[in-house]
């Protein structure tokens, strides 16, 4: 094709195509022809980047370029590929590293100032009661999920906790046993049913000595009382 005489069909310019992994877009210039042609390489999948030419058949005589030789698409398309391999400056690192830098500055200056760290926990407090005083349920549910943590993770610490308190406070507990038995028998009274009789069952003895033990105070704190019955039994 380098010499003069010598032309290209279309097997030769998809032989091209092919060779070079082009896509080649051909306008005919005769009338009677089709629309512009686009004869594209086999061995190039769909979604592959190809190269784009775009030549003009003038009709018997040879092909031309659509563009000039020094603003050809083909070397539009390789500048373009170059610039894209050129390594170009992360705009994200220089901000993470300016952000760093900053930081680590910010709080080297606030470890040393007393009056920074003064208006910071003032201002973790007040984001705190503004945040409580907002989100009140919340704040109960991260509190319950934080005391069940901690009791998971220190078991021995809850009991030396909950000894110290019922020592420390023995009406209070005597208090919120008597409340917990009570929600806990009217919320089970079936449960309650079944432990009293299988208590019963596996302790008769201590059973009879309770009953003994019962009739006697009631005697001792209500003597009338049992005189009076006495004498109706007489």
């Amino acid at each position: 094709m380098s010499m003069l005489g010598t032309w290209a069909d279309h097997i030769i310019i998809q032989a091209v195509a092919n060779a070079t992994s082009l896509r080649i877009h051909i306008t005919e210039s005769a009338p009677n022809f089709c629309e512009p042609t686009v004869v594209s390489s086999v061995y190039v999948e769909s979604g592959e980047n190809v190269t784009d030419i775009y030549i003009r058949h003038l009709d018997e005589l040879h092909y031309a370029s659509t563009t000039p030789t020094a603003q050809s698409v083909s070397r539009q398309v390789e500048n373009g590929k170059a610039n894209k391999l050129q390594p170009k400056p992360n705009s994200q690192n220089l901000q993470t590293k300016s952000r760093k830098s900053y930081m680590r500055e910010y709080m080297m200056k606030t470890r040393k100032d007393e009056n920074l760290k003064k208006k910071e926990n003032e201002r973790k407090k007040t984001y705190n009661k503004n945040y409580r005083t907002a989100n009140p349920e919340k704040v109960k549910e991260l509190l319950k999920k934080a005391a069940v943590t901690y009791r998971q993770s220190n078991p021995d610490k809850e009991k030396q906790t909950k000894i110290k308190y019922r020592e420390s406070n023995p009406e209070k507990t005597k208090d919120s046993f008597k409340k917990a038995t009570a929600t806990y028998t009217q919320s089970n009274p079936d449960k309650v049913k079944q432990t009293k009789i299988t208590y019963r069952k596996s302790n008769p003895k201590k059973i009879k000595d309770s009953s003994k033990k019962s009739t006697v105070t009631y005697r001792q704190s209500n003597i009338e009382k049992s005189k009076r019955i006495v004498k109706n039994i007489k």
